[in-house]
């Protein structure tokens, strides 16, 4: 096994009670994540990477396995140097996203020569 993704969230319409119900079971998460012991410098939490998609928790081991947790189809704040802006209204419904990767250097990814396909 190399990784396992793990999704909730319904493909049905956005609305506040739902993104609610998710970003409070992500909080939660990340909170249990964060009491494991991580790689140095290696853990990340609150990182916007899309107009309505936030990391909450990253982290690698000391092996070779990593774990990710993110939030997608809410709408956030940030501040940034004194400046606070808003991401735009979700055009998806809110999912919660969790990554356990087994091999973070070694991907199970499958190479088809040229002509075997």
């Amino acid at each position: 096994m190399i990784q396992v993704n793990v999704v909730w969230g319904e493909d049905a319409p956005n609305n506040s009670s739902d993104a609610n119900a998710i970003v409070g079971a992500g909080t939660r998460l990340e909170r249990y994540f964060q009491g494991f012991s991580w790689r140095k410098d290696t853990t990340r939490v609150g990182v916007p990477v899309g107009e309505n998609t936030v990391v909450l928790f990253a982290g690698e081991d000391e092996k070779k396995g990593a774990v990710r947790l993110l939030v997608d189809g809410i709408k956030y704040q940030v501040n940034r140097e004194g400046n606070e802006t808003t991401s735009p209204d979700p055009k998806r419904a809110p999912k919660l996203v969790i990554n356990y990767i087994g091999d973070r250097e070694n991907p199970d990814i499958a190479k088809i020569e040229p002509g075997k396909f």
